[in-house]
């Protein structure tokens, strides 16, 4: 188990108001009344296989993250994982390899958020069961090589797409069915 301390993405630097706002209550949508608008709850995670760099000794994770290294384009609005983004980014650009280039996102349950008023930390545990992505697409054999990890919500005005909350990397682990991987994502404030 590992305690990853994210990055808080630039996205959600330009939408918290929003966030802030509707957490009490006040509509987020303009001439809307109350209980309208984007209603923010963290969500999701997501995993996957880019999040690193080439260095003398071999691959290594990204530190510190670049929050605006993963922006989609043409939707810069739209942040996600390396692994996700690098598809749109030019050839000479890209940070991951052909043979490893998949994600899984799994949506959170209620036990899942540990809140901590000394530090005003909130600690969210990001579980891959046995049975989660044991293979980077079904039927392939080839297990993936996780080495990022990203918080999500809905976004606000970009409809079925996700707002990247926080983005954290860490040393490599390969998930199989013989194991779970556990990891405490720690928000601050």
């Amino acid at each position: 188990m590992t305690t990853i301390v994210a990055t808080i993405t630039e996205d959600f630097r330009l939408y918290f108001p929003l966030f802030l706002g509707r957490a009490y209550g006040v509509s987020n949508t303009p001439g809307s009344g109350p209980g309208s608008g984007w209603y923010p709850m963290i969500r999701w995670f997501k995993v996957g296989e880019g999040g690193w760099i080439n260095s003398s000794g071999g691959r290594i994770p990204r530190t510190p993250p670049e929050a605006t290294l993963r922006q989609q384009a043409p939707a810069v609005l739209v942040q996600d994982l390396d692994i996700i983004v690098d598809q749109t980014r030019a050839s000479g650009k890209r940070y991951t390899d052909t043979t490893h280039q998949s994600s899984y996102t799994k949506a959170f349950v209620s036990s899942d958020f540990i809140y901590d008023y000394a530090p005003h930390t909130l600690k969210l545990n990001c579980l891959l069961d046995f049975n989660e992505y044991n293979e980077t697409t079904p039927g392939s054999g080839v297990p993936p090589n996780i080495w990022e990890i990203g918080i999500f919500t809905d976004h606000p005005t970009i409809a079925r797409q996700k707002l990247m909350i926080a983005y954290g990397t860490f040393p490599m682990e390969i998930k199989d069915a013989t194991k779970q991987i556990q990891h405490y994502v720690l928000l601050t404030d």
